[in-house]
């Protein structure tokens, strides 16, 4: 008896299809440059002298740190989910991005809630009344948002 083979790759198509629909947009997380100022500095140039330091201020990194540091597992595990989603037709490229975007602004602002060093100096402490660096009025970290980049 002979027989035949008869090959559906009605699935392997449909994954391949929603591979190709995918137009790779970025995610940009931060303090964006129209998030407002703080007595009259905007808050996307602060997040910048605390993000690398400057002459004065101690680099406090909580947008490198939050990625490269501790949360790079996090990041791994969140693209592998959204991938799967993209190639199992799940999820579309827009709605991906925006679920990356969120997870990303959260896990910033978690990092800052966390604490980073280095600790605030003493006098900072008594003007401000909180030993937490990178909040204060908390101007800057309700500024933390993620824009997606076609």
């Amino acid at each position: 008896m002979t027989g035949s083979v008869k090959i559906n790759d009605a699935v392997w198509r449909k994954i391949m299809k929603n591979i190709v629909e995918v137009k790779h947009g970025t995610v940009r997380v931060g303090v964006m440059g129209d998030a407002g100022e703080e007595k009259g500095v905007s808050l996307a140039e602060i997040a910048a002298c605390h993000e690398f330091g400057t002459s004065t201020i101690p680099e406090r990194s909580f947008l490198r740190s939050t990625f490269f540091g501790h949360g790079a597992e996090g990041l791994a595990k969140i693209c592998e989910k959204l991938s799967k989603g993209l190639i199992e037709g799940k999820l579309d490229e827009p709605h991906a991005l925006g679920l990356l975007g969120t997870w990303a602004a959260a896990e910033v602002k978690k990092t800052i809630r966390a604490g980073i060093d280095p600790e605030l100096a003493e006098a900072t402490i008594a003007a401000k009344g909180s030993s937490l660096p990178l909040v204060d009025t908390g101007q800057l970290i309700n500024s933390i948002t993620y824009v997606v980049v076609p």
